[in-house]
């Protein structure tokens, strides 16, 4: 969870193997209303697999082994809200910093995550606007880096127990999801984020997909698939990155990341109908 730890942001970073840069990628398509889809450009049937939760957000048993909680996270929330990096770490005012409205900051580990109806998991807040340390200096994106939400795939526990996720294993091949409310295209966009663990330990960028406004058919039945060139990663690395490996799934985000032209502010972004697509 990025709450934890300083986070991946906006446009460069430097951490870990080097600095990133922002790579333009486009939307995601669109799938059938059906719970099976046809053959088509995927190969065979594939099926969707609701991942329904309790009324925390706790995924509830399925047949994809899937095993997490949905959870937010800000540049200034801590594992109980804030003050969190960008305060702590940053050294930035309450203000200088990103801020979530809803949900509530959690006051308890794991948290829960309230619903504004079942399955429907929404954020508001204000990702900041990044900015230096000290007048004129460079742009800190590694305290500074917007917000978000998303669940674990393979976490039994709370954040502290994140594990791996083998989707192969289950022959899930993506994600589809339905989203609204996503920030004007103007001011910044919703990056759909796979991290793998390889990734997170290496101090490499994600991979993902990134969502613009407006989206076809009004955000609904959006996927994402885990292969490439369907994904691609959301900043260039110095160095040599690790390829994308679906069997290292630790979670999906919808992250709103900060940039350095402007505060994005964040009025109920919700995403729902969360399902895993099965190849048969």
């Amino acid at each position: 969870m990025k709450g934890m730890i300083p986070g991946i942001a906006a446009l460069v970073i430097g951490f870990g193997c080097g600095a990133r840069t922002l790579l333009p990628i486009g939307d995601v398509g669109e799938a059938s209303d059906d719970t099976s889809l046809s053959k088509g450009s995927l190969g065979s049937a594939v099926t969707l697999v609701p991942l329904t939760t309790d009324s925390a957000g706790v995924i509830l048993d399925n047949n994809v082994g899937i095993v997490g909680q949905w959870y937010a996270w800000s540049d200034n929330w801590g594992m109980l809200g804030p003050p969190g990096p960008c305060q702590e770490l940053g050294g930035f005012s309450k203000a200088q910093c990103s801020s979530i409205s809803f949900p509530p900051p959690p006051t308890s580990f794991p948290p829960s995550f309230p619903q504004v109806s079942p399955g429907t998991f929404c954020l508001s807040g204000t990702a900041a606007q990044v900015i230096g340390k000290t007048p004129g200096g460079p742009p800190d994106y590694a305290d500074i880096y917007g917000i978000g939400m998303g669940l674990d795939l393979n976490n039994s526990g709370g954040g502290a127990a994140k594990m791996p996720y083998n989707a192969p294993a289950y022959h899930v091949i993506g994600f589809q999801f339905d989203i609204v409310n996503l920030p004007p295209a103007r001011l910044g966009s919703v990056r759909v984020e796979l991290p793998t663990h390889e990734a997170d330990v290496r101090g490499f960028a994600d991979w993902g997909k990134l969502l613009t406004s407006p989206l076809p058919n009004g955000g609904k039945n959006v996927q994402i698939l885990l292969s490439q060139p369907e994904l691609q990663q959301l900043f260039t690395s110095v160095g040599m990155p690790p390829a994308f490996h679906p069997e290292d799934l630790l979670s999906v985000e919808f992250h709103v990341a900060s940039v350095t032209g402007n505060a994005i502010p964040v009025d109920g972004l919700c995403v729902s109908h969360l399902q895993a697509m099965v190849q048969n």
